[in-house]
């Protein structure tokens, strides 16, 4: 074997290939896998602790029917960016796209929109992207020069232009990208769009996934977990560190657990120490993993732990994971949309705002129900002013009239003495002798 491989002539890379290079040296550098987007959705892929709360998160974003409504927060009630959100593109399902988009701000701490047709005009078409296959040209300062996509459909090289204050990411003049960022507590460039939120809890995620793989392979290769190999006889610095490497690459690591070890050597002495059943116990382990997950992403223990859940608490767990969880990446996704689609539609985000119509989510419907009843006991707003919380049409007559509950008096005053003339008088009912 030539060990001096690295002096071979490499064949020329393409731009493709030092795309993906320059990807990988980055991630090797980085202290967690979820530094880059192809780490964090690998985390998403293998890691349930993960993939469950995002799904939640994801599923019931995904549900939302878009609303667009002026500063005074009434629905405007047609208007072409609403008929493009609710069908983004031929084949593709509004709850897909929103779904989707979801998923990657909820994972990678970014998320991508291409919206294909003259860039001068309001998008035909709107699609997302996979930050995976995003690759960012940044200057030293910081600053995106342009966004490269990878593989796809959309695959090409799009080109920052600055008008105004907006930077538009623009291809051909057919085709732009926009980017819906996320918080970011890292002054690297690369990270300057928004981070993962799985950063901060990428080690207990990456030790369950090592956890789960160990214990699958003790239990598959049915051997010892804890084996210690005694080379016997006076042998030389060099030859014990070359036998000791040997040993290690191939039986250390989660995917060797349990492996039989065969050597051959003049005098071998292993020895297998017993294991206990807290060897094979990672329950502890997954637990806590799935907890500090759930706890990230702000969804309530009771939604991901059985053991929590009873039918008191899902109700009042649902309502706090759309508060804690969904709502904040909600309103990311949203407001990344205004910012990207609103100037292609002659739209001010001083005068319109994109939302969604509460009452249409089922996590809301009955939180929604108990607030309208409170508000309607209260008494200090109308029938039309309820209603218009329904979206449905005023009421002509006695719509916008105050109501209050007839049996209440004031303070101090005696319903059944003539102290209130205007309920009980007993003087008024009592024939008049004068008239006779």
């Amino acid at each position: 074997m030539n060990w001096k491989f690295w002096k071979k002539d490499s064949p020329p890379m393409t731009t493709k290939s030092k795309l993906y290079a320059q990807e990988l040296l980055y991630l090797m550098n980085s202290q967690s896998t979820a530094a880059s987007a192809h780490g964090a959705m690998n985390l998403y892929r293998t890691s349930s602790a993960v993939s469950i709360p995002v799904r939640m998160i994801a599923n019931t974003v995904g549900m939302i029917q878009p609303v667009l409504k002026d500063k005074k927060g009434e629905v405007v009630e047609r208007h072409p960016i609403i008929d493009l959100l609710q069908n983004p593109k031929y084949g593709m399902p509004a709850f897909l796209f929103f779904k989707t988009l979801a998923v990657h701000q909820s994972v990678v701490g970014r998320s991508y929109v291409w919206a294909g047709g003259n860039i001068n005009r309001p998008p035909l078409v709107i699609d997302k992207i996979n930050p995976v296959n995003i690759h960012l040209d940044t200057l030293s300062n910081g600053v995106i020069t342009a966004i490269n996509v990878t593989s796809g459909p959309y695959e090409g090289k799009y080109v920052a232009e600055q008008q105004g204050i907006r930077t538009r990411y623009i291809m051909n003049n057919f085709s732009e990208i926009g980017v819906i960022e996320g918080f970011t507590s890292s002054t690297d460039d690369r990270a300057t769009l928004g981070e993962s939120p799985l950063l901060a809890v990428g080690p207990e995620i990456q030790q369950l996934i090592e956890g789960a793989i160990h214990n699958t392979n003790l239990l598959k290769n049915g051997g010892s977990l804890s084996t210690v190999f005694s080379l016997k006889g006076d042998i030389m610095d060099d030859q014990f560190e070359a036998a000791s490497s040997a040993i290690r690459e191939k039986y250390q690591g989660p995917n060797r657990a349990g492996a039989i070890g065969v050597i051959a050597a003049e005098d071998v002495d292993i020895k297998q120490f017993g294991n206990t059943p807290k060897d094979l116990d990672f329950e502890n382990l997954q637990k806590l993993a799935r907890k500090i997950v759930a706890l990230q992403y702000g969804v309530p223990i009771a939604l991901v732990d059985n053991e929590k859940s009873t039918f008191n608490n899902l109700s009042t767990s649902n309502e706090m994971m759309f508060d804690n969880a969904c709502e904040p990446v909600l309103t990311e996704i949203l407001s990344g949309l205004e910012f990207f689609l609103f100037p292609r539609y002659k739209l001010e985000t001083s005068k319109n705002d994109l939302s969604f119509d509460r009452t249409a989510l089922p996590i809301l419907r009955q939180r929604f129900i108990r607030e309208l009843k409170e508000r309607k006991d209260a008494g200090v707003e109308t029938p039309n002013e309820l209603r218009s919380l329904l979206n449905r049409e005023p009421i002509a007559e006695g719509g916008d009239e105050l109501y209050w509950p007839v049996t209440q008096a004031p303070i101090g005053s005696d319903v059944f003495t003539g102290d209130n003339p205007s309920v009980m008088d007993d003087e008024s009912s009592e024939p008049d002798d004068d008239a006779e």
